[in-house]
């Protein structure tokens, strides 16, 4: 039996990450990845931030044996472009 695939969801915020599993529209898991003041502050701008939160959200899912290939869709909120119209791109 094929396991199904899953959706990611990542909510960047100011000190910490909040980051969902969903399969369709059912909540599976919710995590709140805190960052310390001290583990941000070598970072200039927040976009300089992406390497070290990614590193983060990897582990969390590795620690909760969720392997990157379970899921059929990342997705994130926020970002550092314009905004937009809705919808996918």
């Amino acid at each position: 039996m094929q396991s199904s695939l899953l959706i990611l969801v990542i909510n960047p915020r100011l000190d910490f990450t909040k980051i969902g599993i969903f399969e369709n529209t059912k909540l599976l898991y919710l995590k709140r990845i805190m960052h310390s003041k001290e583990e941000l502050k070598g970072y200039g701008k927040l976009s300089e931030q992406v390497p070290f939160r990614t590193e983060c959200i990897i582990e969390e899912l590795k620690q909760n044996d969720m392997p990157l290939d379970r899921f059929a869709a990342i997705v994130g909120r926020g970002g550092l472009i314009k905004p937009l119209a809705s919808g996918v791109y």
